[in-house]
């Protein structure tokens, strides 16, 4: 099999040709309530100057490995490392791990190292995240497992990665970590998310799939004791 060897140089040119964005310009769509308008990526993100209070990544990695309460990594680590081969089964042969928002190295180990593993002759694997070194974390975690893959890492908002579409022969995007409940809904419908999921339906192309999970837990104790603590209020 043989890959575009400069895959993020096709999605960063994708991304350039859209409408030019930052931070000001998102705060304002968003009050303005307009349908696509997101700032989840930016508290994930990394400090950009000296004094900079934004260390998204930092604080998430402190809420997926320290809050005893926050259920949902490891409930996540339970359902792929028990079914890692039924997915594995589905999935087949030669496939390329997209793996959308991978979050800590720590995440990476438990989560994504058992379901690439289930995969028969996988080819590669291709994190994006918007902190980079969440990027270049986990290329070094499953490079350390499988040495002989093709790996490229995309610092980026992944809902722009367009540009992924037609370069791969069997794409697999992994969203876990309930990413999906982070899409805002517009005028009260569900229609902002479906239009996020319509755009990694495009990223993916009809040769690709999609491994989401996401929470149902409805019991309010265990959903205040994972959420309504200092350091996930910190990092809300």
């Amino acid at each position: 099999m043989t890959f575009d060897t400069d895959i993020t140089q096709n999605v960063l040119s994708e991304i350039e040709k859209k409408q030019p964005s930052d931070f000001e310009t998102d705060v304002l769509r968003v009050f303005l309530n307009e349908g696509d308008a997101v700032l989840m990526p930016y508290m994930y993100g990394e400090p950009q100057f000296n004094g900079d209070l934004v260390d998204g990544s930092k604080l998430w990695s402190l809420v997926y490995e320290k809050v005893p309460g926050y259920y949902l990594g490891r409930s996540e680590i339970e359902v792929l490392q028990t079914h890692s081969k039924d997915i594995g089964d589905v999935i087949g042969e030669n496939a390329t791990l997209i793996d959308l928002g991978p979050g800590s190295r720590k995440s990476v180990e438990e989560k994504t190292l058992p379901l690439i593993s289930a995969f028969r002759n996988p080819q590669g694997y291709i994190p994006i995240d918007v902190c980079k070194k969440y990027v270049d974390d986990s290329i070094e975690a499953i490079r350390e497992n499988f040495p002989g893959l093709f790996f490229d890492g995309i610092c980026s908002d992944f809902y722009q990665c367009h540009g992924l579409n037609g370069l791969l022969q069997k794409p697999v995007a992994f969203f876990s970590g309930s990413t999906v409940g982070n899409i805002p809904e517009h005028k009260g419908s569900q229609a902002n998310a479906i239009a996020k999921l319509s755009l990694l339906h495009k990223m993916l192309g009809p040769n690709g799939m999609l491994i989401i999970t996401q929470d149902t837990n409805q019991d309010e104790a265990s959903l205040r004791a994972a959420y309504h603590n200092p350091v996930v209020e910190e990092f809300t």
